[in-house]
């Protein structure tokens, strides 16, 4: 996966060079730039500003390029940054949200949490594996117990909801 990683990069700065700015930063009051802004812009009650728009595309943006560095790391949980990131572009920016959608890695993950809560066992496998590594890693580096307690009790309840949520299946459907 990490030939994935520097193209992830490449093509999400990519979109955002695509991204029309004008709706969300037109700053001109007449009336024909207004026409031209996204619907929601039209209105100026609306409680959806400009800043509330570029607040859910930067908290989206950080959420996915933390979730793409998670791919790599261990240590960030990819599969709920990327939701997070879903999440964040369908409140600011329709057309990020639809290519990460529509991405090849992390599209399935938000198809499958979306359509039925579920997450893939390889999935699974590998968030309760990184668990335990890091449970054991804080063992070996010398952690108090009492910390070490803190954190296998929270690591379980992190790998008991994992556990429970239902499996999505990911095998092709061979078509008869």
């Amino acid at each position: 996966m990490s030939a994935a990683f520097p193209s992830l990069f490449i093509s999400l700065g990519l979109q955002l060079l695509r991204f029309p700015l004008s709706g969300i930063l037109n700053t001109n009051s007449s009336e024909d730039s207004v026409a031209f802004a996204k619907p929601h812009m039209k209105d100026p009650s609306c409680a959806r500003s400009k800043l509330a728009l570029m607040l859910w595309l930067l908290i989206g943006i950080i959420a996915l390029g933390c979730g793409a560095i998670g791919v790599l790391l261990p240590i960030l949980p990819t599969t709920p940054l990327v939701i997070l990131a879903a999440f964040a572009f369908a409140k600011g920016s329709p057309q990020l949200r639809r290519w990460l959608v529509e991405h090849r890695i992390f599209g399935p993950m938000i198809a499958d949490w979306e359509g039925y809560g579920a997450i893939a066992r390889q999935d699974k496998i590998f968030a309760c594996c990184i668990m335990a590594a890091s449970l054991f890693c804080s063992f070996l580096v010398g952690v108090r117990p009492s910390v070490l307690i803190v954190q296998a009790l929270i690591l379980c309840a992190a790998a008991t909801y994992v556990l429970t949520r239902p499996t999505a299946d990911r095998t092709p459907q061979k078509q008869a």
